[in-house]
């Protein structure tokens, strides 16, 4: 005879494989950016932004936001990462915050650092800060998406934050938004 399991373990298990589900943004956000790269031309993210070459970050840059903005925030990441940190289906690339509501444009090749402006760069998940260029396996090709969100607030996160940190605090906050998605293969 078959018995079902306890609700206790039933609810043990729900609650794990929630722990272990990626965040995601929960607010309606209907304003939207334009999001361009010049490095990221034709879709495809180039050797020189990525583990063949010097891994240097693309250029990035979006179109004026809604009113109230207060900064900026953005992240890169591989949608196709078979297991990302902490067992999510993506893995973070890259994320800045606390952008000057007046940029327009992130560089190519950023400093790992907070820049002069007050832009502040996390922690990816390969665990440096800044930028972390793509790297899939063998015979693969991923698609590696870069958000930037139009906040109504400076974050005032540390800089050891991370992506899931991140998503959590802009939750609620964003004004608008807009992606543009790059593939890399090797």
């Amino acid at each position: 005879m078959h018995h079902p399991p306890p609700l206790c373990a039933t609810l043990s298990l729900t609650a794990m494989l929630c722990a272990c589900a990626p965040q995601e943004i929960q607010q309606q956000v209907n304003g939207s950016l334009q999001v361009n790269s010049t490095t990221v031309a034709a879709g495809a993210i180039p050797d020189k932004c990525a583990c063949k070459g010097p891994g240097i970050s693309p250029q990035i840059s979006w179109t004026d936001p809604p009113p109230g903005t207060q900064s900026f925030a953005l992240i890169m990441d591989d949608k196709d990462a078979p297991v990302g940190h902490l067992h999510r289906h993506y893995f973070v690339h890259w994320l800045a915050f606390d952008m000057p509501a007046d940029k327009r444009e992130l560089t190519e090749g950023l400093p790992r650092q907070p820049l002069p402006d007050g832009t502040q760069q996390g922690k990816n998940d390969v665990g440096a800060f800044g930028y972390s260029g793509p790297c899939p396996d063998a015979g693969s090709t991923h698609h590696y998406a870069i958000t930037v969100y139009a906040l109504d607030t400076k974050l005032g996160l540390p800089v050891g934050t991370k992506g899931r940190q991140l998503l959590k605090a802009i939750d609620g906050r964003i004004l608008a938004r807009g992606q543009i998605v790059g593939t890399y293969g090797k």
